[in-house]
């Protein structure tokens, strides 16, 4: 897959031990990015992205968005704050942005009358239900509707939500995957290097010979290569 995606997020610690899994019963929009190469990560005005993105916030969105109400112009309140701040950290970083309605559908299953459960008992919704989240009707910074429907198939565990809504908070998590953009950051300036990601792959039980094929590692995944005296971000899908 030569396209490549990186979604800029705001983490904050679930120190419940519940099942993490999102559920909504409404449609809401989301931000992603597209990584093209990044600048120097010595860059200043990355702190004050980064201090923009990690800004607290357990407001619920300002409003729900349509397809005629999407336009970048067009976003409320904290909404219009939050995506600024993205829109600065895709310029900087060299990245190109959309932005898209995300619909999430659930379907539940019913108990079967002969069960025999206690009245106080808990359920895990996880159990019972299903949930499936579809992005569609993206648009560029220019407002122009585009096709990325063969790009962006997102799954449940890949989506770290920004705020808490509803029945969900959000949880800061280990995976390369789903960092949060601080600790993303830190990383890179940090720890970047072929090394330390190999060494990421082995404790996950991945295949250590990466330089030979990459192609053996099956799961959504941050390469991180040294070019040039920069560094650049590839993410693949890979089957």
């Amino acid at each position: 897959m030569d396209e490549s995606r990186l979604n800029i997020v705001r983490t904050h610690k679930n120190d419940d031990e519940e099942d993490d899994t999102a559920y909504l019963s409404e449609s809401e929009s989301e931000d992603w990015v597209k990584p093209n190469e990044l600048q120097q990560m010595d860059d200043p005005k990355l702190q004050n992205i980064i201090s923009a993105l990690g800004e607290d916030s357990n407001e619920e969105t300002d409003a729900k968005y349509s397809e005629q109400g999407l336009p970048w112009g067009f976003l409320k309140g904290k909404d219009r704050v939050n995506v600024s701040a993205l829109l600065n950290a895709a310029k900087c970083l060299r990245l190109v942005p959309h932005l898209a309605l995300a619909e999430i559908k659930q379907c539940f299953s019913r108990m079967d009358i002969s069960d025999e459960v206690e009245e106080s008992e808990n359920y895990d919704r996880g159990d019972i239900g299903e949930s499936q989240i579809i992005f569609h009707y993206w648009v560029d910074v220019s407002n122009r509707k585009v096709d990325r429907s063969y790009l962006w198939k997102v799954a449940d565990n890949e989506i770290c939500w920004t705020k808490g809504i509803r029945s969900f908070k959000p949880f800061r998590t280990e995976s390369i995957v789903q960092v949060s953009t601080a600790e993303t950051l830190a990383k890179l300036q940090n720890e970047y290097g072929v090394e330390w990601f190999i060494d990421m792959l082995d404790k996950w039980g991945k295949d250590k010979n990466l330089a030979c094929d990459i192609n053996q590692v099956d799961d959504f995944i941050y390469v991180f290569l040294k070019n040039k005296g920069e560094l650049k971000i590839a993410e693949r899908a890979l089957e």
